[in-house]
């Protein structure tokens, strides 16, 4: 699966082979721009968005599992340690676990 982020304000899981759409997860309103680029660890992807928060999601389907709220924009990709580890960001606010 490949995963890319659109000036839409949308996350897509892409078919490796055919290129296509296999889901679609809306994290922001088009106008208000961009979120960070996903990183991937095991089955989960985590990313972050303008609206302050950090969002894992499902990588096969795109479904949320969890988010939080940060104290500001997230433009930084996460960082996560270990296999069962901590996600990290830089947002606005600073650094953040």
């Amino acid at each position: 699966m490949l995963y890319v982020n659109a000036n839409n304000g949308s996350l897509y899981g892409l078919d490796n082979s055919t290129g296509l759409k296999k889901w679609e997860m809306i994290l922001s309103k088009p106008s208000d721009g961009d979120f960070s680029s996903p990183a991937l660890v095991n089955d989960m992807l985590f990313v972050g968005s303008i609206d302050f928060k950090l969002y894992a999601l499902d990588a096969g389907t795109g479904a949320q599992i969890w988010s939080f709220t940060s104290g500001g924009t997230i433009y930084s990709s996460p960082c996560v340690l270990g296999k069962n580890g901590k996600v990290y960001h830089a947002g606005i606010s600073g650094l953040q676990q």
